[in-house]
């Protein structure tokens, strides 16, 4: 009977995590009562995607893992500890089959309340009303938080390769950043980690980062020089290596081309080599020389981030294309007809310098 209080009590103070709202312990008694233990298997569902089930779960002991198919693929969508409040809200809100599947990651006890219940209690209860709400607010306050940071799904860490601007159209010569961004979303804290960056599949850099612990994230920046002999077009992507990782396959960021810009110098274009004796100690070179009249500026990358809306004004000089051809928008008379999208279209509005009207 002491260790049936223990656990009941443990299991009131992990749920009071849940909100920043206080409930007393008696609504917390009253929503307990209200539910049965049910025991789960490893890979056990207490969900399954596709099957109707509005109740309300609490995780009392073990880990229950959510996960969702994109296509072939099953997704981790998170994880769930001791103390954590469950819903399949397409099943509880509109009565649609479940969406995710919530299994048991090792042996685990859940406390299933019936969806009547739970309703009833929070219709007497304002307190218990209110309760609710704020936890419901914490789960979508940290599922943005981490889309924010990172996507995909995450069981241990995931890296993400992010470029900037520098960094797209490196011009040779000129070195530019790489930021790679990190995170351990995993259970356990890390004792080692270390970033690898790679170019068209051959490692050139790493920097090391140390002990990790669960939840930490950060940046990381490598510099990079692309130089005249360097390819059109170079491939880069980041990984990560940790010591005990569970799911190493995840460790890998998507694959970023980078275009080197090389420079408008003056070229010879008829370079040939003569040797002028048998035995070959001796070459001559000689070539044409180029056209030096010709202009050799260097290309200019801009992304128009910055350009004023509704004006022209700073832009000569540039010429527009209409590569897909297809319409953005128009205006007949004072109205804006709806939008119609059309494939890769992109959204843009111009109005050109001779428009008076």
């Amino acid at each position: 009977m002491g260790n049936r209080v223990n656990d009941r009590e443990r299991l009131k103070k992990l749920l009071a995590l849940e909100a920043k709202e206080r409930l007393r312990d008696e609504l917390f008694d009253r929503l307990l009562d209200g539910g049965e233990e049910v025991s789960l298997l490893t890979y056990e569902p207490m969900i399954d995607a596709g099957d109707f089930n509005p109740n309300i779960y609490i995780v009392k002991e073990g880990l229950i893992r959510g996960t969702y198919l994109d296509r072939n693929n099953e997704i981790t969508a998170g994880f769930a500890l001791p103390g954590t409040l469950l819903i399949s809200f397409h099943s509880y809100y509109d009565g649609e089959p479940s969406y995710y599947r919530y299994e048991a990651c090792c042996p685990t006890v859940v406390v299933r309340i019936p969806k009547a219940y739970f309703d009833s209690l929070a219709r007497e209860s304002h307190e218990f009303a209110l309760w609710v709400m704020s936890a419901h607010q914490n789960q979508l306050y940290y599922t943005e938080v981490r889309h924010r940071l990172l996507s995909g799904d995450a069981k241990k860490r995931l890296l993400q390769l992010t470029r900037r601007l520098s960094s797209v159209f490196p011009a040779t010569g000129n070195a530019t950043s790489i930021e790679v961004g990190y995170a351990n979303f995993g259970l356990n804290d890390v004792s080692a980690a270390t970033v690898e960056l790679y170019a068209d599949g051959e490692k050139i850099d790493q920097k090391a980062l140390g002990a990790m612990k669960t939840d930490i994230r950060g940046t990381v920046f490598f510099e990079v020089t692309h130089g005249v002999t360097s390819p059109a077009e170079v491939t880069y992507q980041a990984r990560i290596t940790a010591d005990g990782d569970m799911q190493p396959a995840n460790n890998a960021s998507e694959e970023v081309p980078v275009i080197t810009i090389y420079p408008n110098y003056p070229t010879v274009d008829d370079l040939t080599a003569t040797y002028p004796s048998e035995d070959g100690t001796v070459i001559n070179l000689t070539w044409s020389q180029p056209d030096m009249e010709a202009s050799f500026d260097d290309d200019i990358t801009e992304d128009f981030e910055r350009a004023s809306a509704w004006t022209s004004d700073g832009l000569d000089g540039w010429t527009f294309i209409d590569n897909d051809g297809y319409g953005i928008y128009g205006f007949n008379f004072f109205e804006v007809p709806a939008y119609a999208p059309q494939p890769m279209s992109a959204q843009s509005w111009w109005v050109p310098g001779s428009y008076t009207q």
